[in-house]
């Protein structure tokens, strides 16, 4: 269920935990900001409130699992949380690569929304070698749509492969996310609500395959 009303962030705050001056905390036991945890509860006020606050700058924050706030939008299959994150000026990690190498366009084409896909591919942002970014699987974008047969998202990829043929002439470097120190400190706990809870790629492949 959508949540959509007016100047829910203090009541939000409180739910989760967090201190009311705190805008930029970081959640347990993901490190999830704010924009992530409200992005997975539906909570679209919240993500808007967040956007328009100066005190907030963890926009463009990582969780523990190296993924922004557009990777949950993608993975939580939040439609209205990824539009407003493409459309907003503050957030700009629409390239950015969680631990598996992926990038938001990589669930996007697991997941078929085109309309989100489109609106990605067309981020003055996103490059064409980010469009061609594969996973530690060895997965492109483009291959994970033609194996869930995302015929849509296939001619989506191809068309701005085409329209961004040499934009990376003004390279910008693709930062790496960090890695926790160990795998046990990479997941989340056992029941939590998993901001990095993203089908890995083999399995993807693994269920669109002929039995």
């Amino acid at each position: 269920t959508v949540v959509h009303k007016p100047f829910r962030l203090e009541k939000f705050m409180k739910k989760e935990g967090a201190e009311l001056d705190d805008l930029d905390a970081k959640l347990k036991p993901g490190g999830a900001s704010l924009l992530h945890r409200a992005i997975r509860r539906c909570e679209i006020s919240v993500v808007e409130e967040l956007l328009v606050k100066e005190e907030f700058t963890r926009v463009n924050a990582r969780d523990r699992a190296g993924q922004t706030a557009l990777h949950t939008a993608c993975t939580a299959r939040q439609r209205e949380c990824a539009t407003i994150l493409l459309n907003s000026e503050k957030f700009q990690a629409v390239y950015k690569k969680d631990l598996e190498g992926r990038n938001p366009l990589h669930y996007l084409a697991c997941w078929g929304d085109e309309p989100v896909a489109k609106l990605l591919l067309s981020h003055e942002r996103f490059r064409r070698r980010h469009i061609e970014t594969e996973d530690i699987f060895g997965y492109t974008p483009i291959s994970l749509a033609a194996d869930c047969g995302h015929t849509k998202i296939v001619e989506a990829i191809q068309e701005a492969l085409t329209a961004k043929e040499g934009d990376d002439d003004e390279e910008e470097p693709d930062e790496e996310p960090s890695r926790p120190a160990s795998p046990e400190a990479a997941a989340p706990a056992e029941g939590d609500l998993g901001e990095a809870e993203a089908t890995p790629a083999l399995e993807v492949r693994a269920e669109t395959e002929p039995s």
